[in-house]
């Protein structure tokens, strides 16, 4: 997740699946429980419909808190 947008559709989608707990930041969810399968799949799928992709291979996971911190240092950070 890139961007603030993002955040807020795949806090929307979690919460429509019941999935509770979950803290939503930028490129990460936190959920107090494991997500059953059936709720996962289905989650999977939603995300991917809307065009946001879920991550589940550690590589892949820090490749994307690469980019999200170099994102956030250039598009927020005070100019000098």
């Amino acid at each position: 997740m890139v961007c603030n947008r993002c955040v807020m559709v795949v806090d929307q989608e979690m919460q429509k699946l019941g999935i509770a707990g979950s803290k939503v930041s930028l490129g990460e969810v936190d959920t107090i429980a494991d997500i059953p399968k059936d709720k996962l799949v289905q989650f999977q799928m939603n995300l991917d419909a809307l065009g946001v992709e879920l991550l589940d291979n550690s590589k892949q996971q820090l490749i994307e808190k690469t980019k999200n911190i170099i994102i956030t240092r250039v598009h927020y950070s005070e100019e000098e």
